[in-house]
């Protein structure tokens, strides 16, 4: 009736070949499940993301991701941020607590989560030393590397108790060391010697150092990074390169679930027809996944041009080609960055916008074969809000408020502003906008306002520069009880200012701040929701992807073994935890569980719970012998077309419990019989 250990060992063996090998030599074949991802920053972009989170929101935005095809969600995890000071080691704890929070939601909406840690940008909590001293230090200062193993620790210890964790990963772009060559030369010689440079370039002599660089050199510690444009750049690319895999090395001792989006694209150097590749980076990861990206700049003109879907389809197939080259571990792509409108990236390449839904369908069969799967960087186009908390849901964090009280109504944070109230938020926006954008671009601020008694009120707001300058003003009027967005546009960019709003009339409720100068447009639907004229080609390319046999209304014991639910083996026992998914129809009403227990085993007593969609249906006892269970469906399960169920027992036992000549030492909790909706 149970397995025997020998027996258990063969079939996780055979279970293993199934699961782990179906890639071809050239790439991934027909695997099994592929990864059908995309970034989740909630209503804002990555950079502002964690002190912006409403977790309110978070269950209904995990239904939407995967109602549109998606399985998979990918959270950057800033090093900054999250660790306050490395020495001592100090945490902001709520971000490890919203961590977690995501991890819960992502399981109960049946996501898997792949972490980005160490990403470079956050705003919401202000962190010693910055993320740029860090990356230039952790080579050479000791506190600084413990700081980085422990904030992995940290981050490996939460992802790990989770069973829908899939990977980590880092990204070159988070240690982009190639910054610091344009710098000035004070600035490149302390980075040369803090980041180890100088120490790498001893295996070269001091002539030839010199003859790359142009320049006569008595001594190492005297060699700063070259410029950019310089001949001796290739020297410092290398040191980069190896910085990236010896870095990687190390981490993945603390967390070994952790693999390296490298850079797929080459560098120019001074010579336009010399090009310097990161190739020795692309199996850096011990075998493990590496990750790549794709935008249509790679490989292109990159003049302000508009490229066909046959010419970018052929790119993304030489850039797989080329990584698949250098490694044979499996290839994910966590940005499929098909459409990108970065002002500072105008120059780059792109697809012609009549174009896009031909170059996605011409992109499938490339994807399915060379790699496990894609990510999109935003699913729905987001604001790229400056503003700290900006709805106040992790209370004041990054306010400074007089005369005013955080407002909390039915769950939801906002602030009251009262008569002669003051609401003061610094900025500093730390992004590299060319001269020529700053008479383009500007900051628009946005956000809603009511009034507490229903009479009027004026709120006069200030854009107060590092020099004490007011560069913007507005004076606008709050009329009436109800929520009023309040828009004021046109504000010139600065770089380090404090935004000033003084309540000059009757008390205020005020709420959702948003402080951008652009949109980005990575999404498949449009900054209100509306699908754009590609999407419905990614939910195909999404169907496609998926498992070649739907889900079922109804599974009896063999389309049980044939589904591979999670918690479910091959003889039909279960763990305390199978989840999956069923086909909803038309007329059904129910969802029944069928299960078995031996007649023999005499004082068995468990209780199953059920949740479908993350909300729970119900729980019920069950015994030895034969079980049926019913349970009905809520009003808007009846509406979806698949449901993702969740069954959890209260306890194991091993059948060595009950029967003394079972060799079966699993800890079970019932023989699955059937299930579905009826």
């Amino acid at each position: 009736m149970y397995m025997n250990l020998f027996h258990r060992i063969i079939v996780l063996f055979v279970y293993s070949y199934v699961v782990l090998c179906p890639f071809n030599a050239n790439g991934a074949g027909d695997y099994q499940e592929y990864i059908i991802g995309t970034h989740y920053t909630g209503e804002t972009w990555a950079p502002s993301f964690w002190s912006n989170l409403d977790e309110s929101k978070v269950h209904d935005d995990f239904l939407r991701i995967r109602e549109n095809g998606f399985n998979t969600i990918i959270v950057v995890v800033p090093w900054v941020g999250f660790q306050k000071t490395i020495s001592p080691v100090s945490y902001f704890e709520a971000y490890l607590e919203s961590l977690a929070f995501l991890f819960e939601k992502s399981k109960e909406t049946g996501l898997k989560v792949i972490l980005r840690v160490g990403y470079a940008h956050e705003v919401g909590v202000d962190s010693t030393p910055d993320h740029n001293h860090r990356i230039l230090q952790i080579a050479s200062d000791k506190a600084v590397q413990n700081a980085w193993f422990d904030y992995l620790g940290r981050i490996n210890e939460i992802s790990s108790r989770y069973d829908n964790f899939l990977f980590a990963f880092l990204s070159w772009e988070d240690f982009f060391l190639i910054d610091f060559a344009h710098k000035s030369i004070a600035v490149r010689t302390y980075a040369a010697s803090v980041t180890g440079y100088q120490e790498y370039l001893k295996k070269y002599t001091l002539g030839d150092i010199s003859s790359k660089y142009g320049t006569d050199f008595s001594n190492y510690s005297k060699i700063p990074i070259p410029q950019y444009t310089s001949p001796a750049i290739h020297l410092y690319h290398e040191f980069w390169d190896q910085y990236l895999t010896t870095l990687m090395a190390k981490s993945q001792k603390i967390f070994p679930n952790l693999s390296m989006e490298v850079r797929a694209d080459c560098d120019p150097t001074n010579d336009s027809s010399l090009y310097v590749c990161h190739g020795e980076t692309f199996d850096s990861t011990g075998g493990k996944r590496v990750v790549i990206y794709y935008t249509p700049a790679l490989g292109a003109e990159n003049c302000g041009d508009l490229s066909s879907s046959d010419d970018a389809a052929f790119r993304l197939q030489y850039l797989v080609e080329r990584v698949r080259s250098k490694t044979k571990s499996l290839i994910f792509l966590d940005q499929f960055n098909f459409i990108d409108n970065t002002p500072e990236f105008k120059k780059n390449t792109r697809i012609a916008p009549e174009e896009l839904s031909a170059f996605i369908d011409k992109a499938q069969p490339i994807l399915k074969k060379e790699t496990i799967g894609y990510a999109l960087w935003a699913m729905q186009d987001v604001k790229g809000n400056l503003f700290k908390n900006g709805s106040f849901e992790r209370e004041l964090l990054g306010w400074s408020v007089q005369n005013a009280t955080l407002n909390v109504e039915e769950d939801v944070s906002s602030l009251r502003l009262n008569h002669h109230g003051k609401l003061r938020q610094h900025i500093k926006f730390g992004v590299y906008v060319p001269p020529e954008f700053k008479n383009i671009l500007f900051f628009t601020l946005n956000f809603k306002a009511k009034s507490v008694d229903g009479r009027p009120s004026t709120l006069n707001i200030q854009i107060i520069d590092r020099d004490g300058v007011a560069i913007h003003e507005a004076h606008v009027a709050v009329e009436t009880e109800k929520y009023e967005r309040i828009t004021v546009e046109k504000i010139p960019l600065f770089v380090d200012g404090v935004i000033h709003i003084d309540n000059k009339g009757s008390d205020l409720i005020v709420d959702e701040f948003e402080l951008y100068y652009r949109i980005q447009e990575n999404g498949i639907y449009d900054i209100h929701g509306n699908p754009k004229e590609f999407c419905d080609s990614v939910l195909k390319l999404n169907k496609s992807f998926s498992p070649k046999q739907g889900a079922l209304c109804y599974y009896d014991k063999e389309s049980i073994k044939k589904a591979r639910f999670k918690g479910v083996s091959e003889d039909g026992w279960c763990t305390d935890y199978i989840s999956g998914y069923v086909r909803q129809t038309y007329g059904k009403r129910q969802f029944v569980l069928e299960c078995y227990l031996p007649e023999s085993w005499k004082g068995y007593g468990n209780r199953v719970s059920v949740k479908l969609d993350g909300v729970s249906i119900g729980a019920s006892k069950i015994i030895e012998g034969y079980n049926k269970l019913q349970f009905h469906l809520t009003s808007d399960q009846l509406k979806k077309k698949e449901l993702f169920f969740e069954i959890s027992t209260d306890k194991l036992f091993e059948p060595s419990q009950f029967d003394n000549g079972s060799q079966d030492q699993r800890k079970v909790s019932f023989v699955l019989v059937g299930l579905g909706v009826i």
